[in-house]
């Protein structure tokens, strides 16, 4: 038999093959001696095998590291290289971080603060600076009851209500509502108890400028001013950060009180694994050469720093499809990454003769000068509602008394493997809950889906669906677990 690299791939030599022909070769040089294991020929013939045979094993591996397949670690880098392949790195989880403090006081790049529990930390990177022109939550407290108006300014825009017959609750309540009703674009309020409420900003991501009119200086006090900084996790991967969790101040400042996210963090991507490289390669084909969107897709995710989704769409036929796209056209939506990097990879690589749309005009000039405008869609974040009723408990197990947060840390584990454009399927979400938290004997599961984080949820029992482009953003403050 013919060992080695052959015609139909490499033929593995084992122990077992040495150890016979060695005793087969002694015996034609010596005759007929003594090969069994005790003896001396035995024992020598068993550590010449061992030795040969393991050096065979190290030539198969380096033969199998110029196959993708059996390929592994840096080893399968290089292979990918090969096909301007690379492995998606581990990025840190990213969170908005709230800072409360003095009206003026600056927070330096490289601030840390930390988890309670897990003690991870989140660097902010850019300094912010707490201002009731960059606020995203203020907290006020009506000090008098005066037949006044009170007056506040919420983005350059006043409000007004009477004070005439009312105690200093109900002009809080009063002011709640009217901003409610006026600012129901900008922000939302509620009363936090008696005369005192919270102004926050309707998304994590927004902000709004903020006054107290000159007249209610004595009647009106600004008790707090939160504003919002983009922090990330020091260590990179799926770092948790649930919401109202990072309150640790690491490196204290003066004039800054307290720190808090209001919403979970976006969970960090561990390095790509061996096998979902693979996958991925497989699917983009030659991506080095490939016109096709699978292969654009491929090379945004790879080449553009910050993607971390992308979903191609193709109208290939001669109508304007469901979705409103031309015919012969396509559309990509991208999560993540600069506009301009995008836009000319894009460019660099569409198919002649497709139209690219999207949600995102941009604007990129060819070899000849000529400005060249075309779309690609960022996802329509739309905001996901869990209503999770535990009906009956399971005797022979005990409910832990965390049993909550387990259901919603499971469900939100769950809701990460959700893409660009998947509906939400709530009996889905049973499975882990079942296998994670015992003492459940039946439960109810209801979803909604709003426009913002903030809106009222209208809930059902009925799946969720999204469309192509829209994305699903499910956070532990919209969880509502009722045991």
């Amino acid at each position: 038999m013919i060992y080695g690299v052959t015609d139909l791939g490499f033929v593995l030599k084992r122990l077992v093959d040495f150890k016979t022909e060695f005793e087969e070769t002694f015996k034609n040089v010596f005759g007929e001696v003594d090969v069994d294991e005790d003896s001396i020929y035995g024992q020598f013939i068993g550590i010449m095998s061992k030795f040969f045979a393991e050096n065979f094993e190290q030539i198969e591996k380096v033969y199998n590291l110029f196959n993708v397949l059996s390929s592994s670690g840096v080893n399968l880098d290089r292979l990918l290289a090969l096909t301007l392949h690379k492995r998606l790195p581990a990025t840190s989880t990213k969170v908005y971080v709230q800072f409360e403090g003095e009206e003026g006081t600056v927070i330096p790049a490289n601030f840390k603060g930390s988890v309670v529990d897990t003690g991870e930390l989140f660097d902010l990177p850019n300094s912010i600076t707490i201002s009731k022109e960059n606020a995203c939550r203020v907290e006020l407290d009506i000090l008098t009851a005066a037949d006044k108006n009170y007056s506040i300014t919420i983005n350059s825009t006043s409000i007004t209500v009477s004070g005439s017959g009312l105690t200093r609750a109900e002009i809080a309540l009063a002011l709640v509502n009217r901003i409610n009703n006026y600012y129901s674009t900008i922000a939302k309020a509620a009363v936090i108890e008696g005369s005192k409420i919270k102004i926050d900003s309707l998304t994590q991501e927004s902000v709004f400028s903020f006054d107290i009119s000159s007249d209610n200086s004595s009647d009106i006090s600004l008790d707090k001013i939160w504003s919002p900084g983009i922090c990330y996790s020091v260590n990179k991967g799926r770092i948790l950060a649930v919401a109202n969790t990072l309150t640790n101040i690491e490196t204290p400042y003066t004039g800054l009180n307290a720190i808090s996210n209001f919403y979970d963090g976006q969970l960090g991507r561990e390095i790509e694994k061996d096998d979902e490289v693979r996958v991925r390669r497989n699917k983009s084909l030659k991506i080095n050469g490939g016109g096709n969107l699978e292969a654009i897709a491929s090379k945004i995710a790879q080449l553009v720093e910050g993607v971390t989704k992308v979903l191609p769409y193709e109208n290939d036929s001669d109508f304007v499809d469901s979705y409103g796209r031309p015919p012969h056209s396509g559309e990509f939506v991208v999560d993540g990454g600069e506009t301009s990097e995008i836009a000319n990879l894009l460019w660099q690589n569409k198919p002649a003769g497709i139209q690219l749309v999207g949600n995102t005009t941009v604007t990129v000039q060819d070899s000849q000068g000529y400005n060249q405008t075309f779309g690609f869609s960022r996802p329509v974040t739309k905001y996901a509602h869990l209503r999770i009723t535990i009906n009956s408990y399971y005797n022979e197990e005990e409910f832990p008394s965390n049993g909550a947060s387990i259901i919603k840390s499971k469900v939100l584990e769950f809701a990460e493997s959700l893409s660009i454009g998947k509906d939400i399927i709530l009996q889905r979400f049973v499975g882990p809950i079942y296998t994670n938290v015992p003492g459940i004997a039946q439960i109810t599961i209801e979803g909604a889906i709003t426009d913002l984080p903030g809106d009222t949820p209208i809930y059902g029992e009925d799946n969720i669906a999204l469309g192509p482009s829209e994305i699903a953003n499910f956070d532990s403050t919209r969880i509502l677990v009722i045991e």
